[in-house]
């Protein structure tokens, strides 16, 4: 809007006739440039777009003009055949390696040739400004260089190319318009100077190169509004009814608010709705389309996150991802949060996007997520082909079906105590407890990389668990963490010695792991009294076990 383009002179705000626009992407150039040379090559190719619009102008014509151009070029060309390079082993100026030439000798040292870069560069300017009818300087008159994508190399590097920029071209009668971020700049410090130098002199640094800072207003438009507009463009399936907060704040948690960022979005789904035309024979929603938005914007704005998901799709995978410690501990994530600036506000950011995600999902409002709730994430991953996984219960959701199958309708209580104790307590529904199926007849649960014990289902015994501490370590932990009076903390232990017992002689050889095992016959006594009672115990011996194995952390 402020430069328009190069094609229309009168389609930005600034007045064609007194500046000179020349617009400069850093991105491309950074894929091919050490950084030892990138912001020469970046002054170098700034010089030459700055000779073509003078030359466009027709102001390059005389002789004198060129002769301008070409000492500028020329002379900084020398300084980039004459910085050194590294390879293996090995520093060698770039002229040596470019095909066919040699590194020429500089007259000067390469300080010196830069400061006469300037003076070259304070010429062409001028060249600019130079009224003919009234011969001299007219200095109303500016070039003004636009410089993009800075946002889009590395921070270090976009800090040596404001470096660059401020050094060798801060020439009266040139504007720079930068598009950078401030916390790019911070990130730049911290990797070149150090956090200590970033902390201290990364706010004043900012302000010596930036004289007017201009925040973008991205709150000043109607982001729901903006949003719909975008998404019935790319022709997505029931894009008219999808819920316009539900998008809001699935983009502003994951890709921001930033125009730009929201276009790459809609970019890829128009991608994806080529791909669901193949797929046209199957049927599609507008839950499907509201999943497919959080997909795509999940993968765009973290791909370790998308990937990590990925690898294994489920409910109880949504619920570790907002928790904080899990992002923590898990190597596969740690370069997402290595590239940003605010850790903290990240891990805010990716318990909201899936916050918002489970409750678009939770269809019955209940807290939780079933296989049947969660089946439209997998067939859209498939439609999407994002996977090629078909939906397959939770190892959890397994285990329960083969336990009332080896109930098999005969122990009524075993599947009463089940569905009324067992699937409403931590054991089943806390996400960060994994069920490892370990053949058949039992599964292993895992509590932050401990084995928490197992749980064993035979026909003869359908429903034992096992727990990793001996009563009396559980005991002696209760006592030590309970903030209860003597009276209540002495009924709860009680209670603990009837809910939990050492394994028997005959047990020893059941299959499974766990030292403790819990009395099913005691919880089934409580639960025919008041179920909440019997989930409270069984509550209490799991994250107890929990805590035990996990307290020297």
């Amino acid at each position: 809007m402020l430069r328009g383009h190069d094609q229309d002179p009168g389609s930005g705000l600034l007045t064609s006739s007194r500046c000179l626009i020349v617009n400069f992407e850093t991105w491309s150039y950074s894929q091919f440039y050490q950084r030892e040379t990138l912001p020469l090559a970046c002054l170098s190719a700034l010089t030459t777009r700055l000779g073509s619009a003078l030359d466009r102008k027709g102001k390059l014509k005389a002789d004198e003009g060129k002769a301008v151009f070409e000492k500028a070029s020329n002379r900084l060309m020398n300084v980039i055949k004459n910085v050194n390079i590294t390879v293996p082993g090995i520093s060698i100026p770039v002229g040596k390696v470019l095909e066919g030439e040699e590194a020429a000798p500089p007259d000067t040292d390469l300080s010196q040739e830069m400061i006469k870069f300037k003076n070259n560069f304070q010429e062409l300017v001028e060249i600019w400004q130079f009224d003919e009818e009234k011969n001299k300087i007219d200095k109303r008159k500016r070039v003004v260089i636009c410089v993009d994508d800075l946002d889009r190399v590395k921070p270090v590097i976009a800090l040596e190319m404001l470096e660059a920029i401020k050094n060798f071209l801060d020439v009266d009668g040139c504007v720079f318009i930068l598009a950078v971020d401030f916390e790019v700049v911070q990130a730049g410090m911290k990797e070149k100077l150090g956090i200590d130098v970033q902390k201290s002199s990364g706010k004043s640094f900012f302000d010596k190169i930036i004289q007017l800072p201009f925040n973008m207003p991205k709150d000043s438009y109607d982001l729901e509004k903006y949003l719909g507009k975008l998404i019935k463009e790319t022709e997505l399936p029931y894009a008219d009814g999808m819920d316009p907060v539900y998008l809001r704040e699935i983009t502003s948690s994951s890709v921001g608010s930033n125009p730009r960022s929201i276009k790459r979005v809609m970019n890829y789904a128009r991608l994806i709705e080529l791909i669901l035309k193949e797929n046209s024979n199957k049927s599609f929603s507008t839950l499907d389309s509201e999943i497919l938005y959080a997909l795509i914007c999940l993968q765009i704005a973290w791909p370790e996150l998308f990937a990590h998901f990925l690898s294994e799709p489920t409910s109880d995978m949504m619920l570790n991802l907002e928790n904080w410690e899990y992002l923590d501990r898990t190597p596969q994530l740690k370069p997402l949060f290595e590239r940003v600036p605010d850790e903290e506000r990240l891990k805010n950011n990716i318990s909201t996007f899936f916050d918002t995600l489970f409750g678009k999902l939770d269809d019955d409002k209940d807290g939780q997520i079933s296989d049947k709730e969660f089946g439209p994430v997998m067939k859209v991953m498939k439609m999407a082909q994002f996977t090629s996984v078909d939906i397959k219960p939770r190892p959890r959701d397994q285990l329960v079906q083969r336990i009332k199958e080896n109930a098999d309708n005969k122990q009524d209580d075993i599947v009463k105590l089940i569905e009324d104790v067992y699937q409403h307590a931590s054991i089943y529904l806390n996400a960060e407890v994994v069920y490892r199926p370990s053949g058949t007849r039992y599964m292993t649960l895992v509590y932050k990389r401990k084995q928490l014990g197992s749980i064993v289902t035979l026909k003869t015994n359908p429903l034992v668990i096992r727990l990793n501490a001996n009563p009396e370590t559980l005991k002696f932990h209760v006592r030590k963490t309970s903030n209860v009076d003597s009276g209540e903390l002495n009924d709860l232990i009680v209670s603990l010695d009837a809910v939990v017992r050492n394994v028997g002689e005959r047990e020893a050889s059941l299959t499974g792991f766990g030292d403790t095992i819990v009395n099913n016959n005691f919880l089934m006594e409580k639960m025919k009294k008041e179920p909440s009672e019997a989930i409270k115990l069984l509550n209490l011996v799991t994250d107890a076990t929990s805590a035990i194995l996990t307290e020297n952390e």
